[in-house]
């Protein structure tokens, strides 16, 4: 199937970008959000990892049925950050929206997000990289607490990480930054946490986040968030490489002796283990070799049952 169906000349205001892989079963919530959208400056760009199920089928035919257009792109699977890449590079809209393959969202999400970017002052856009809303369950409660403001707009890059790190979020990223800050990958590794990108970003930009809960989150057994202990582990060099960028982010004290013990950590598991000769590095890699031998014999435990 070609990736340019329903292309125009000029790019829309956002593009939704879903990364699936043998989610034909749950890819029509998307779907169904999108016909409900009020706002219809965006395209719907799909990178299929290298699915065996019939989602190729089903995109087909929405093609034919959607009011909004729709791109195709078929890879080899490599993990959902490898996906993201393929769509921030493919991606036609000036912000983007990760949207992912087994939520939903309410009819007016795209709407107030163009809403929430009017309204910064022109003289002021080129510093937002974000605008983050909150989400809701499927019984339409908002998680995580309530901003101070129903709009805040946060400069400050720990500020910003831990408003993200609280609950749930989602929210559109402006696309030209997410050009130059795609994902790194490591050859044989399927993952890497989507913060990286975050963090990079929030150390340059601000964020403008939004009270309103707009997208609905369904976490499935399939999920990332399942068995994420040895996700993790079987992808430990970008693991590491979030905690390494993360503990010179100007965290808290405790906050930065968190990031480098699981910075050791997860070296051990990458075998790449080195402290330098700091002495007061020591006893965080001796503490994360701690963690790593329980990681081990977690992962060894669960693999006997």
């Amino acid at each position: 199937m070609p990736d340019d169906l329903h292309s125009t000349s000029e790019g829309p205001f956002l593009t939704v970008f879903t990364p699936t892989y043998n989610r034909a079963y749950t890819l029509h919530l998307v779907f169904n959000s999108l016909l409900q959208q009020s706002f219809k400056d965006f395209e719907w760009l799909i990178v299929d990892d290298g699915s065996v199920d019939n989602t190729s089928e089903l995109v087909e035919q929405w093609i034919t049925q959607a009011d909004f257009p729709i791109r195709y792109i078929r890879k080899e699977n490599g993990g959902k950050h490898t996906a993201l890449n393929q769509g921030i590079r493919s991606a036609k809209g000036r912000w983007f929206l990760v949207f992912d393959s087994d939520d939903a969202c309410v009819a007016d999400a795209f709407a107030l997000f163009h809403d929430a970017y009017k309204a910064i002052p022109a003289s002021e856009e080129a510093s937002f990289s974000t605008i983050t809303a909150r989400c809701m369950d499927e019984n339409g409660q908002a998680v995580g607490p309530h901003y101070a403001a129903e709009v805040e707009d946060v400069s400050d890059a720990w500020q910003q990480l831990v408003m993200r790190s609280s609950a749930e979020r989602w929210g559109i990223n402006r696309t030209s930054y997410l050009q130059q800050h795609l994902f790194p990958e490591f050859p044989g590794e399927k993952f890497i946490p989507e913060s990286i990108v975050w963090n990079r970003l929030s150390t340059k930009y601000k964020t403008r986040f939004i009270n309103k809960p707009l997208r609905v989150f369904q976490p499935l057994p399939d999920g990332l968030t399942a068995s994420m202990l040895r996700i993790r582990v079987a992808s430990p060099n970008g693991t590491r490489l979030v905690y390494e960028e993360q503990a010179r982010m100007g965290l808290p004290f405790m906050q930065k002796v968190k990031s480098l013990i699981n910075y050791y950590r997860f070296s051990f598991h990458a075998g790449k283990i080195t402290a330098g000769w700091n002495p007061l590095r020591w006893p965080l890699l001796l503490i994360g070799g701690v963690f790593y031998l329980k990681d081990r014999r977690e992962l060894n435990s669960g693999h006997r049952n």
